[in-house]
């Protein structure tokens, strides 16, 4: 039965890439803009129907309307991040409501950025496992079927499944095929 709920998640994944029926739309950036094989790479979301282009840098996270030709730059209050030198870089994802998560490659918080006024919320994930480590997140996903977010933590080499409330995160289990793909889906290149 876990296999069948891991199959399913990872299945949102990959829709979260390719899928496009119109309700909520996220594309990914081709993987060199993703790269994490220089200073200042980025990652991007495209939230088709809120109209909204968002990016994140070294330097935080960043969004552009449609009508818009300027990026607008959202503060994450006490956000950190370690950077490339230390691993990958932290990540953005869009959950169902084009709520705008933001992470920490050093420490197991999300932001959440509001999709209508844009205020940023700040979300201590408290783990299962883990605890005497650094455990920050360089991959997530929403999975719908789950109603949890999916996330990598590169620097261990571990996948957790985080509740959508943004409170609890459960670590899975490496020796789950589920896990070994999240792995792959959110690697990035290290120089």
């Amino acid at each position: 039965m876990r296999s069948n709920v891991l199959v399913s998640a990872f299945a949102a994944l990959v829709c979260l890439g390719a899928c496009d029926d119109g309700s909520l739309a996220v594309t990914t950036a081709p993987r060199a803009d993703t790269s994490t094989s220089a200073l200042g790479g980025a990652r991007y979301q495209i939230d088709r129907v809120h109209g909204r282009a968002w990016r994140l840098s070294m330097k935080g996270v960043s969004m552009r309307q449609d009508d818009q030709s300027r990026e607008t730059a959202i503060e994450l209050p006490n956000w950190l991040v370690a950077g490339v030198a230390n691993g990958c870089l932290p990540t953005l994802a869009l959950g169902p409501r084009g709520e705008v998560l933001v992470t920490s490659d050093v420490v197991p918080t999300i932001w959440r950025i509001d999709p209508d006024t844009l205020a940023v919320t700040t979300h201590p994930i408290a783990l299962d496992a883990d605890n005497d480590r650094d455990v920050g997140f360089t991959g997530l996903a929403y999975s719908a079927a789950q109603d949890a977010y999916f996330a990598v933590s590169h620097v261990h080499g571990s996948a957790w499944k985080i509740d959508s409330s943004l409170t609890r995160a459960e670590k899975l289990l490496p020796t789950d095929p589920f896990t070994l793909t999240l792995e792959r889906t959110f690697s990035c290149a290290i120089s």
